[in-house]
């Protein structure tokens, strides 16, 4: 990888405000973007943000953002005119981000993103790409620079979080458990790799209890991850009660006190058709559902988009085909309600991004940050790339 710096700073003309969405989507969209049709009427409904401010991007493709320090990083894939990489914008502005810098992968080897971690105290990115774990010091934003990567297997596909002293990094294969010493940034190496029996789908790491809670083809694991040399499952689940015909899937997210998980489950019989359980760990680490919560969607949920939960206000994020950005109640006893569709651009019947990293909500849940993954040949200049949304 190669980081270039100090380009030519873009400003986009901000969205205005006193527009409404469904006005914005009426009187501004070319006629090949459409917005999703969440119906009318009715608080489910309610959209409740309006877009601010946008960064167009052919191939967009995750955004991670640095709240602290006010910094959006936008993943790219390859275009006839750009090298696949990560673009750095200063959004203390957001109906003005200014881009600061760029840093571009080795393309000629067919390197590509597929996930970006901030660590906001170190001041550091882990980059995932198919080929490599790569850290970034982006200490200085306009200058970011690789000090350090570790060579990975082509099936490593996410990393499922990092360790509370910022040590250590959990690292998903499709079949494996993979435990990276990162304490030493120009060196990572390999502390312990478990192999598990099934195809892994998805995964997080829950610090509070050293668990990893992994999603698999067949059923939901937990991992005690506390000391390396002894990684082992503690528990596993393949049904969830009363709903047998349902599978587990991906995505999935953890409370912060990491003794309950969230996760997707799909309907066999109904392909159209999704929702959304809920499993705690006891103390002994074994895994139950809880019981009664359980919300079905009647819409399929875009996995492996990564849900995002925002314990202080028990809200849950997560994307769905159809109605977009879904806003769910979660009470202290995990009784589920639909707050709101956020309805996010849609290109043909893709709603925006379904990469892992298609939206962030901000800690206040004042502000989203949305991928429309628009290819060159569709000539989208307006949606195609980050979206700015602000809670009206």
């Amino acid at each position: 990888m190669v980081p270039f710096s100090n380009r030519t700073l873009q400003i986009f003309i901000p969205f205005l405000l006193a527009i409404s969405f469904a006005c914005f989507a009426a009187e501004v969209l070319p006629p090949d973007i459409k917005i999703s049709n969440a119906e009318q009427g009715t608080d489910n409904s309610s959209l409740g943000f309006a877009v601010i401010g946008h960064v167009p991007q052919v191939n967009a493709y995750m955004v991670a953002v640095d709240e602290n320090r006010q910094l959006a990083f936008v993943a790219n894939l390859t275009t006839s005119q750009m090298q696949p990489g990560i673009r750095i914008f200063d959004i203390s502005a957001p109906q003005m981000p200014q881009e600061l810098a760029t840093y571009l992968f080795d393309s000629s080897g067919g390197e590509y993103p597929v996930q970006i971690i901030v660590n906001e105290a170190s001041k550091r990115l882990y980059v995932l790409t198919n080929s490599v774990l790569q850290i970034v010091d982006v200490n200085d934003e306009k200058h970011p620079k690789p000090i350090g990567h570790y060579d990975v297997d082509r099936d490593a596909f996410q990393i499922a979080g990092l360790s509370k002293d910022g040590n250590k990094l959990y690292l998903l294969g499709y079949k494996s458990i993979a435990i990276i010493d990162i304490q030493n940034p120009s060196t990572p190496k390999l502390l312990r790799q478990k192999n598990l029996s099934e195809r892994i789908l998805s995964g997080v790491f829950a610090p509070a209890t050293d668990t990893v809670f992994i999603v698999g083809i067949n059923a939901l694991h937990a991992v005690n991850v506390k000391n390396p040399r002894k990684l082992h499952v503690t528990s596993s689940l393949s049904t969830l009660p009363g709903y047998e015909s349902y599978d587990l899937r991906q995505p999935i997210v953890a409370t912060e006190d990491g003794k309950n998980v969230l996760f997707a489950c799909y309907n066999r019989d109904t392909p159209d058709s999704s929702g959304v359980a809920v499993a705690q760990l006891d103390a002994q680490g074994k895994l139950s559902f809880v019981d009664g919560a359980y919300l079905e969607l009647g819409n399929v949920i875009g996995g492996p988009v990564d849900p995002q939960f925002r314990e202080h206000s028990r809200r849950l994020y997560l994307m769905t085909v159809r109605d977009g950005i879904t806003e769910i109640d979660v009470t202290s006893d995990f009784k589920l309600k639909v707050i709101r569709y956020i309805r996010v651009p849609m290109i043909g019947n893709y709603m925006g991004s379904l990469s892992s990293q298609a939206f962030y909500v901000t800690n206040d849940q004042k502000m989203i940050f949305q991928i429309t993954q628009a290819r060159e040949d569709e000539a989208i200049v307006k949606f195609g790339g980050l979206n700015i949304f602000r809670r009206k």
